[in-house]
């Protein structure tokens, strides 16, 4: 290694050849060399410790991170219908549990997840990506590119089971034939309070007077075995009966109707909630009590 030329002695002052026989002579180069590895050493060492410190997400980690990654939507969801404190701690407390139960910390999760978001950034936009992705976490976001970047979908995914979650809570829990067997009798004013829960008395009213011009009695009466009939009653006409056949799909009530040669098929919501049975769609039920 050549050293950088040096002044002449004639062209020191006086005051800086003192100072120069004050001290000991090293070298420029092999001191400046010594320096340089230090800094080396220490530059190393700082990345790797920035290394060891980067979230690594691995193929194994997916399965799990994708069900807390549709669990979080669903609470971020369920924030939005949430205007109390305490229900928005319950849904925070929910999310944290599900975490524990994929073996999660609630940290983990935003850590990886975070991770994920740089990785989608780096391969959406390479020349302005960071160095803060392992190469290990791009490759298990490249394996699952199209699910991780379908936003859109993962929305409604958590907003369809948040809307189903409310109807089931709403309808209550799917009846068994035995639950059903019986005749059931329309009841007017728990189907308005349930059409119309958290609404104004004003809009209750409006509803009973609407519902009074269309029916003024309706039963349905389950058995023998997979028999139905259903009896209905507008205003100013005699009870129309129809029979058929049912059967349960869990929250579904099929019921199996003659029309002219062929038996048709009429799908219903249907759940047991407080003693009495709910029937209905698109979470707006008629409730009938047990006579």
């Amino acid at each position: 290694m050549i050293p950088p030329p040096r002044e002449s002695p004639a062209s020191l002052s006086a005051t800086t050849r003192r100072a120069s026989a004050r001290r000991p002579h090293f070298g420029t180069w092999p001191l400046l060399a010594a320096v340089l590895a230090g800094a080396f050493v220490a530059f190393a060492t700082t990345v790797r410790a920035q290394d060891e410190g980067t979230v690594q997400f691995k193929e194994a980690d997916y399965a799990d991170y994708a069900k807390l990654r549709l669990a979080n939507a669903v609470a971020s969801e369920q924030r939005m219908f949430a205007h109390d404190k305490t229900k928005q701690a319950a849904i925070d407390a929910e999310f944290t549990r599900a975490c524990a139960g994929a073996g999660w910390t609630r940290e983990r999760f935003e850590a990886v997840d975070e991770a994920v978001g740089l990785a989608l950034s780096a391969i959406d936009d390479p020349e302005s990506a960071g160095e803060d992705v392992s190469p290990t976490t791009l490759a298990t976001v490249k394996a699952h590119l199209s699910e991780l970047k379908d936003s859109d979908g993962l929305q409604k995914q958590a907003r369809d089971l948040v809307q189903a979650e409310a109807q089931a809570a709403k309808r209550g829990t799917p009846p068994t034939a035995a639950q059903l067997s019986g005749r059931w009798v329309w009841d007017a004013e728990l189907t308005v309070a349930s059409m119309a829960e958290g609404m104004g008395d004003e809009l209750k009213q409006t509803m009973r007077d609407q519902l009074s011009k269309t029916l003024v009695a309706a039963s349905y009466t389950f058995g023998p075995g997979d028999r139905i009939v259903a009896v209905n009653q507008r205003p100013g006409a005699a009870p129309e009966t129809e029979e058929g056949r049912y059967r349960l799909e869990g929250s579904k009530l099929v019921i199996i109707a003659r029309m002219g040669s062929r038996d048709r098929e009429h799908p219903v919501d249907v759940g047991l909630k407080d003693g009495h049975l709910l029937i209905g769609m698109m979470g707006i039920y008629s409730v009938f009590r047990r006579e």
